[in-house]
């Protein structure tokens, strides 16, 4: 296991290399994409266009850059992994907002000059009628100002999401779909829009929306390192303290590689079994200090019996409230994998299945969650 870590680390290092894609290369193209834009801000003569057409064809610009982007997306979306394996991990993990800021700034780049195009033409003096690719254009726009909504007001709860699926994935067809008649109807539209500095305008766009996305990749390949260096510390704490290989398998697949689902069923068995018997032991604690309550004479000692009570409700809520968050947490994790993936074999599904049972057993007839 010692020697795998070494391999897995070199592993991602050789990766990264051998696609060219590293932060040297990404910042250069960020200068250079910066120097254009700069240029292209003094050839413009922006007084010289009317602020409707401006903003329609910006829109327009911005619309095709997404759908492109989505088109890769799909692209990429489209490779299958052929492996047998079945694995689940967390999906929240070692992440940062600027992932989530930049994706609401490329959905946004769109929103922002359709706002003001439609902002314009409802201000103008005569009638701005809208075509049927128009229309098309804005409903999707409106989508996109919705997923943002979604985005910004999400739950984000740490659950386990299966990776290594092979079936097929519809939802990446639907979005080459869509995205491939956003291009074909905004490259038409541009050609048909007659305004000043029409070509450096579309490329003034395409060049904001490109540094959106050159910045999303230097985010991952951050991620990527840090990946790299909680590997090198793990490694680090291997020989430190002189780690057995079934704690090092442990910790790889908690908080890195993630588990084979048999694996992760066994570890989540084990885990709730510890932890029921942990909060029945604290339960038993609790109705010992009730039964030596209960034996006090409350006349005798009425400060004391106050306080004694006091300490035991406030140590009731604190189970109480510990117990429901960790059966909602964990039944919320499970239920996922059982209602989302259907790609996970009959027999580990049942296995999950029984896991919910265990949960919701533990949950009625457990003492300590029906003390208010």
């Amino acid at each position: 296991m010692r020697e795998y870590i070494s391999k897995l680390n070199d592993r991602n290092l050789n990766r990264k290399k051998a696609t060219g894609i590293t932060n040297y290369v990404l910042y250069s193209l960020i200068i250079v994409i910066t120097f254009k834009v700069i240029d292209l801000l003094k050839s413009i003569n922006f007084s010289s266009i009317e602020a409707y057409n401006l903003s329609k064809l910006s829109w327009y610009s911005f619309c095709l850059s997404f759908s492109l982007f989505f088109i890769h997306l799909s692209f990429v979306k489209s490779f299958k992994n052929n492996s047998s394996l079945r694995v689940l991990r967390a999906t929240k993990n070692r992440g940062t907002y600027f992932v989530n800021v930049i994706g609401i700034f490329m959905f946004l780049s769109p929103i922002i000059p359709a706002f003001f195009m439609l902002k314009l033409g409802y201000e103008s003096t005569y009638l701005r009628i809208y075509t049927p690719i128009e229309v098309a254009l804005i409903i999707l726009t409106i989508f996109n100002l919705i997923f943002i909504i979604l985005i910004l007001f999400k739950k984000d709860k740490k659950l386990f999401t299966a990776i290594n699926k092979n079936e097929r994935d519809n939802i990446s067809i639907f979005i080459f779909i869509v995205s491939s008649f956003v291009v074909i109807a905004t490259i038409y539209s541009i050609v048909k829009l007659h305004i000043p500095f029409k070509i450096d305008l579309v490329t003034f766009c395409l060049l904001i929306f490109a540094a959106l996305v050159i910045f999303d990749k230097v985010i991952s390949n951050f991620t990527d390192d840090t990946f790299s260096k909680d590997l090198e510390n793990l490694e680090y704490e291997i020989y430190l303290k002189n780690l057995k290989d079934n704690e090092i398998r442990h910790i790889l697949q908690s908080k890195y590689m993630g588990f084979l689902v048999e694996d992760w069923i066994k570890f989540k068995l084990d885990e709730i079994n510890k932890k029921l018997k942990s909060f029945s032991e604290e339960d038993s604690k609790i109705k010992l200090q009730e039964m030596e309550l209960r034996n006090l004479d409350k006349a005798e000692y009425p400060i004391e019996f106050d306080g004694r009570e006091k300490k035991i409700k406030k140590l009731r809520t604190n189970l109480r409230n510990r117990a429901l968050d960790y059966y909602e947490t964990n039944h919320d994790e499970i239920k996922e994998i059982v209602d989302t993936d259907p790609t996970i074999e009959l027999e580990h599904s049942e296995k999950l299945k029984s896991l919910l049972d265990l949960l919701k057993s533990n949950l009625k007839s457990a003492e300590y969650l029906k003390h208010s």
